[in-house]
């Protein structure tokens, strides 16, 4: 019998109520990856390879709403010596995004214009490739994503387990 090795993400905030106008602020989102070498059938395999899919959605009363989905496919491979780990890793991924605005502005002279935005994300393909080190319980990653926008991004924490 193969091991499932799966992953479920659940993030979010409790509603907080901004003001009576704009409304409450919501942000809740979540997804799962699927480790996919444990059913490769060949004895230890090199690297680690998953799946994963995500969305999340912020609103702010009916003023603003942003929703974001990603599908990847993701490689990596650490090396654990004691207290040390390394590791290097890269993914692509399909996403989608999109914001909407929408309020009505009271003008000087009394009249009210409805303003209405809605915009969809430049980017629908991106790849990452990045870096960790762990030492001990502090761990920091690096990582350069290409997409419509180009990302460099450094990161620390602390893991306990």
């Amino acid at each position: 019998m193969l091991p499932i090795k799966a992953e479920i993400v659940v993030r979010g905030m409790p509603e907080v109520e901004i003001s009576k106008e704009l409304g409450s602020l919501q942000f809740f989102g979540g997804g799962a990856k699927l480790a996919l070498d444990p059913f490769i059938p060949i004895p230890m395999f090199p690297v680690n390879i998953a799946v994963g899919a995500y969305t999340q959605k912020m609103t702010l009363g009916s003023v603003f709403e942003a929703n974001n989905t990603l599908m990847s496919l993701m490689v990596g491979k650490d090396l654990n010596l004691m207290s040390l780990g390394l590791g290097v890793y890269g993914a692509v991924g399909l996403e989608s995004s999109n914001i909407k605005i929408k309020y009505d502005l009271e003008l000087p002279d009394g009249t009210v214009s409805p303003v209405r935005f809605d915009m969809k994300g430049d980017n629908k393909f991106r790849t990452t490739i990045g870096g960790r080190i762990r030492l001990a319980v502090i761990n920091i990653n690096a990582d350069y994503s290409v997409g419509a926008d180009n990302v460099f991004t450094v990161g620390a924490g602390i893991s306990i387990r």
